[in-house]
């Protein structure tokens, strides 16, 4: 069974140009696989939040997060996501993140993963 998704939050980044961020889950059995597009920064954090309140109410075995087309990251979008890591790990699960040869997905995947 799959079901999906999408919550979008658009917010000032750094009060000088308006900024979004995409949010996609999609549940496949016992696989959740959020992808992140856009800014995660802390006006956006609050959108993959909510994400994670679902992710609460399912059964899942392993979470992934695909980061190929997030295009900024700050500490406040990092801890959300160290959370999220340490949240998934806790249920016994398993936690990935795949985004290719995006330097934001590589930088993620050695801090979260490889923790």
């Amino acid at each position: 069974m799959t079901a999906e998704t999408l919550h979008v939050a658009r917010f000032e980044d750094d009060g000088t140009s308006k900024t979004e961020l995409h949010v996609a889950l999609a549940h496949v059995d016992a696989m959740c696989v959020l992808t992140l597009r856009g800014a995660l920064r802390a006006g956006s954090v609050r959108v993959l939040e909510a994400e994670f309140d679902r992710l609460g109410t399912s059964s899942f075995h392993r979470v992934v997060v695909d980061a190929t087309e997030l295009t900024s990251l700050d500490e406040t979008g990092k801890r959300v996501l160290t959370g999220l890591a340490h949240y998934v790990r806790g249920r016994g699960g398993v936690l990935s993140v795949i985004g290719g040869s995006n330097p934001i997905a590589r930088a993620l995947e050695v801090e979260l993963v490889h923790e």
